[in-house]
């Protein structure tokens, strides 16, 4: 796990400025405190930051193959380089060191850019061929490992961050274009960034350039099958799905440092953590992270676990700076705002577990190839909602309405989210999609801005145009692999393990996992209304029964009670100074309905908010 950048001068005779490289390299340092290596062949400029994980005497990088004139940069990890190196010897091929990094190089000289289908892992590497001057750039299949780049008729250049391209004076121009877009997602989906000119590698896409030519291809897709092609044989989906878990769990636990596993108390991480016990001679290493607050604290079902399978467990509390201090952490390791605030526990989190290792495994991606969020179950709902008759979808609303006014409070809530769901179920499933990104009026998001941008409904329009699946469960599947796991979950957990060194590695997005997964009946994935049932079918008799019936939540904090506790950051002069690109007194009404309770407008203002500090620090021209 590294911090990869580079540079490529299109003319030929202006050689590239190490300084510059070094200091796009030097402020990836976090990613990597192992080791900094830079290469630079006239125009063409290589930089490195190493986190040592595999190969710690031997695997420095930029790496050379001298034989077939290959220089490379490589952040990530190819967990089935063993069995890929195999094939390779005997194919003549002959190794200087015990590297993934070399495998790759290797397969490249062998099978070109097919070698990519031949890897099981995460990456994003920078290879040159010396020989014919091409650069040749790619990221995995999912988008666990980050790639941006910026390119106009001097150069082109890439990093693993934002921040590094701006060493070598990158302009940082705000790209509104993408307002509309941050306030809906609360973060800026591929290829789009917060800056004008620069860019994210979409995942499972490479880009070669020679000369002046640049060209950007697709080299994975999802599988492209309808609806009546999905796979309806429960037993051969539980088999394969054991088999491919397990094997997983064993390529990811391939490491030359210690290790251990996020253990959040859910089904997904638990699962993970009884499986390395498991394949583990010794105790495996497991960190949870606590809150005061009792409703978000799962430290006791994590200690449950825990001593199930007799880990070395290690529990930690949140005990948060100022928020100032949050905000500015996040702002620095993102670059631009990004508005999950599960991203303040993970950075704790793995503060607190680097102290005791150097690579974690996660139960990451686990509610999106098993289907897993809350979404999925409402849309099962909705389903059988829009089969009623049409009397009863229009009149129960009302009915519902009818009794909730009645003197039950203890009802009032239930109630509330069935009106929503029978509302919900009676609109387009791209309509339903976007209501639930910040839930509340849409309209009144559009309106807060008075500058051309992006439209919501246009980015969900092109983003499932590829989707052959007409089941709105099955499109719900498909944009979350497709936006908001590669440009949300996994930018998350990237962003916060690396910035303490840690390195990640999500056994649930193999894809092979994902392939079986995302052809697999719904009627597979939900027994009835029962969630995962895949996974508890396999795990049932390993995990503690109170586990296996605990309700989904996902990993969240107590924002509200934060908040509450600085009630300083939320005025109108700390947060509504985007006065250039926003209604002000459309955000000012907003502010004054989510105080007052006539509103429920939180993830908007902390949205807003980011993006205040964030303008902030870009007029100031701090980093």
């Amino acid at each position: 796990m590294c911090g990869i950048a580079g540079i490529y001068n299109f003319n030929a005779e202006n050689r590239v400025r190490e300084d510059l490289l070094f200091k796009m390299t030097e402020i990836l340092k976090h990613r990597g405190p192992d080791d900094q290596g830079l290469y630079i062949d006239g125009n063409i400029g290589l930089g490195h930051r190493r986190l040592a994980i595999i190969d710690l005497n031997t695997g420095n990088q930029p790496m050379i193959d001298e034989i077939n004139k290959i220089a490379i940069v490589f952040n990530g990890e190819i967990y089935n380089y063993i069995e890929i190196k195999q094939i390779l010897i005997s194919k003549g091929h002959r190794f200087k060191t015990s590297s993934d990094t070399e495998v790759i190089m290797k397969a490249y000289a062998e099978w070109g850019i097919d070698c990519l289908s031949r890897f099981n892992g995460m990456w994003a590497f920078a290879l040159y061929d010396i020989g014919s001057g091409e650069l040749f750039i790619t990221r995995d299949r999912i988008g666990e490992k980050p790639l941006y780049y910026f390119m106009n008729q001097d150069v082109f250049l890439f990093a693993s961050e934002i921040k590094s391209l701006f060493q070598y004076g990158v302009e940082k121009a705000f790209n509104t274009k993408i307002l509309q877009l941050y306030l809906f997602l609360g973060y800026t989906p591929s290829p789009y960034t917060f800056y004008t000119g620069i860019y994210k590698l979409k995942p499972a896409h490479y880009i070669r350039i020679q000369g002046r030519d640049v060209q950007i291809h697709q080299y994975w897709h999802l599988p492209h099958i309808k609806d009546h092609e999905v796979i309806t044989d429960r037993e051969y989906v539980l088999r394969t799905f054991e088999e491919l878990f397990h094997d997983s769990i064993r390529l990811r636990m391939r490491s030359d440092v210690s290790f251990g596993a996020f253990l959040s108390g859910g089904l997904d991480s638990s699962s993970i953590v009884s499986l390395m016990s498991e394949q583990s001679n010794d105790p495996v290493e497991t960190f949870t992270m606590g809150f005061k607050e009792k409703y978000f604290d799962e430290r006791k079902l994590a200690r449950i676990v825990a001593g199930r399978f007799n880990t070395h467990h290690h529990e930690f509390q949140i005990e948060p700076d100022t928020i100032n201090d949050t905000i500015d952490r996040i702002l620095f390791h993102y670059d631009e705002p990004f508005a999950d605030p599960a991203a303040i526990p993970t950075g704790y989190l793995s503060r607190s577990a680097r102290k005791k290792v150097t690579m974690v495994l996660t139960g990451d991606g686990g509610d999106e190839v098993l289907s897993g969020y809350n979404n999925y179950k409402a849309e099962l709902v909705s389903k059988k909602i829009a089969h009623m008759p049409h009397f009863i979808r229009k009149g129960l609303p009302s009915a519902l309405k009818l009794i909730k006014s009645l003197p039950y409070e203890s009802h009032r809530f239930v109630i509330d989210r069935y009106i929503n769901l029978m509302n919900m179920a009676n609109i387009p499933f791209e309509d339903r999609l976007i209501s639930k990104f910040t839930k509340t009026d849409s309209q009144v998001l559009k309106d807060l801005i008075n500058i051309d941008s992006i439209s919501i409904e246009e980015y969900v329009r092109n983003a499932l145009a590829s989707c052959l699946f007409t089941d709105p469960f099955y499109k719900l599947m498909f944009f979350h692999f497709h936006t908001s796991l590669p440009d949300q979950m996994l930018v998350k957990v990237d962003r916060m393990t690396m910035a303490y060194s840690l390195e990640a590695r999500v056994p649930f997005l193999d894809h092979r996992i994902v392939e079986l997964l995302y052809t697999t009946d719904k009627k597979i994935k939900f027994l009835g209304l029962k969630r995962k049932d895949i996974l508890l079918q396999i795990m049932k008799n390993k995990l503690p029964k109170e586990l296996l019936n605990k309700p989904k939540k996902g990993f969240s904090v107590p924002l509200t009670k934060w908040f509450k506790d600085n009630p300083e950051l939320f005025t109108p002069a700390n947060m509504l100074r985007s006065s250039a690109y926003l209604d002000m007194e459309i955000a000012k009404n907003i502010l004054k309905e989510n105080q007052e309770g006539t509103g429920n407008f939180g993830k908007v203002l902390w949205r807003l908010l980011l993006l205040s500090k964030w303008e902030d620090s870009l007029n100031s021209g701090k980093e």
